[in-house]
């Protein structure tokens, strides 16, 4: 027996067969009927689907039709919801005429994606104001979406990196405006082919136009040539300052690996080749002695400065309310119980109000103190104007290569965005900074519930937040976003962090919800080690 699944989402409506249905956070409500009932029962089952939209007051404008097959039965389900103006067809198969002739009696309908129709139909849907986009013009239309294999309406909405491998031309142009229409997770362009400032700016205005941000684009001058590049180097660099600050687009030139071999065994020969090992093991030994410096330096700072928190039960003092940042029987609870006089502190160590007077006495930009379980992270957290600045500089300000735990500059530690982001480096030492972080790859440490609450107390408040994923990925996913347009993105964020975990530790999310993200480098900066955590309230 084939059920069909009517997902209502929260600005669009689905329709799919049950074992094509996928589950994410944006679904409201799934209805599941027989086949055989709604071809039987239209009008109702589009009266059931009406009641809840306006129950929850929701603006549908948009429905989908995952399988060919439903189309017919679909369009009489939309056609009684007179909100809908626009319909997608994901298969990519041919609309015939019956399937046309049903859509061009709808009035409701303003927009239609599919990937072909019958031969003289898009004329005739053009005529009825009905704006229609065909995937078989972006398909077949230019280099860049035949050597991208963008076949499927999948593979264009989900890519994230793209590339130009041969002489960008105006098909090549128009082909990308249709993908970035389509595409919502696009991070990377490589440019290996022959292109002008005037295609350059094309590409970043269609990026900004279908609001593709932080998106990296690689050119590489040994392709396209490195004379060429150097009389437009100025020019890029004017374009590249501008779209980086405004939109986060950034250019940057790349070299191959052949290329940088070949180059170099052109400018070395044997004797040179000595010379530069001799320097490469000085070079080395130099930056371990440095480094060494450093890391006993760091030791004896973080020493210092944990020597500042209580070791006993932290009290935070807030007008007339104490709030508890410990609870060993309900690790999950923050309880907050207001009381005529704070209890005298009788553990010899002084509240936590003071210790962080005394840190930001030390460092204004002390913002928080960070606690992971069953780790060596036990800070203090900073925040600087930049994201720069602590990657070289301790607690106290001082030049050092293990830098110090900062929080995101775009974060406030009052509000709490929807993502608050912890920077760390990891490597020099498993006792300093994030370099702790590795232990949280380990089953034994994810999977014991101590381990899965981590603490973030603040000169205001003491917050936990459990763990819901931990993962490791490319310096190019973009985990770090703290501004989401909508809550469509918020949720597709939700959704794809969730699903990179390595463990599924069965925490349901919203979009109420507020995540903590811890991150640093893994595989000697080749990739980023990252857990995700959301508030407890």
């Amino acid at each position: 027996m084939e059920y069909i699944a009517i997902i209502i989402e929260k600005e669009r409506i689905v329709f799919s067969y049950k074992s094509k249905y996928l589950h994410n956070e944006n679904i409201l409500k799934v209805l599941l009927y027989e086949e055989s009932y709604i071809k039987n029962n239209v009008a109702i089952t589009a009266i059931t689907i009406n009641k809840f939209i306006e129950q929850k007051e929701l603006d549908i404008k948009e429905s989908m039709i995952n399988n060919f097959e439903l189309l017919a039965l679909s369009l009489g389900i939309i056609d009684n919801i007179k909100s809908i103006e626009k319909i997608i067809v994901k298969e990519n198969k041919i609309l015939n005429f019956d399937i046309c002739n049903q859509i061009l009696k709808m009035e409701n309908i303003k927009a239609l994606e599919c990937y072909d129709l019958a031969e003289n139909m898009l004329d005739r849907l053009e005529e009825k104001g009905i704006e229609t986009h065909l995937r078989t013009e972006l398909l077949n239309i230019s280099n860049f979406v035949f050597d991208n294999k963008l076949n499927l309406y999948d593979d264009i909405y989900y890519r994230e990196k793209v590339f130009f491998d041969k002489d960008i031309t105006n098909k090549d142009i128009t082909g990308f405006a249709k993908f970035c229409e389509i595409n919502e997770y696009l991070k990377q362009i490589d440019i290996y082919a022959n292109f002008t400032l005037d295609d350059l700016k094309k590409i970043i205005d269609i990026l900004i136009e279908n609001n593709l941000t932080n998106v990296d684009i690689n050119i590489y001058p040994e392709i396209i040539g490195i004379e060429k590049i150097n009389n437009i180097i100025t020019e890029l660099k004017k374009i590249n300052k501008v779209t980086k600050r405004k939109k986060g687009i950034k250019i940057s030139s790349k070299y191959t690996d052949f290329y940088k071999e070949k180059n170099y065994l052109k400018q070395v020969n044997f004797y040179n080749f000595k010379i530069a090992i001799g320097m490469i093991v000085i070079i080395v030994l130099a930056e371990l002695s440095y480094m060494g410096y450093y890391i006993f330096k760091a030791d004896k700072i973080n020493d210092e400065i944990k020597n500042l928190k209580p070791d006993n039960k932290v009290v935070i003092t807030e007008e007339n309310k104490v709030i508890e940042s410990i609870q060993e029987d309900l690790p999950n609870e923050i309880i907050t119980e207001p009381l005529e006089k704070p209890e005298e502190n009788t553990n010899n160590s002084e509240p936590l109000v003071k210790d962080f007077t005394k840190l930001q006495e030390i460092n204004s930009d002390t913002v928080g103190w960070l606690t992971v379980n069953n780790t060596v992270i036990d800070y203090p957290v900073v925040k600087a104007k930049n994201n720069d600045y602590y990657l070289n500089k301790d607690f106290y300000k001082n030049t050092s290569t293990a830098g110090w735990i900062f929080m995101d500059y775009r974060n406030d530690i009052d509000v709490l965005d929807r993502n608050t982001i912890i920077y760390g480096h990891s490597g020099l030492k498993k006792t300093i900074m994030f370099a702790g972080l590795n232990e949280v790859l380990k089953e034994s440490w994810y999977t014991n519930k101590d381990n899965q609450i981590i603490t973030l107390d603040t000169p205001n408040a003491s917050t936990k937040w459990q763990i819901f994923s931990i993962y490791v990925t490319e310096p190019t996913f973009n985990y770090i976003s703290t501004y989401f347009v909508n809550d469509d993105e918020y949720s597709n964020f939700i959704y794809k962090i969730k699903e990179l975990s390595v463990y599924d530790f069965g925490v349901d999310m919203n979009l109420e919800d507020k995540i903590l993200t811890l991150t640093t480098c893994y595989e000697q900066g080749t990739k980023r080690l990252v857990v995700h955590a959301k508030l407890l309230k």
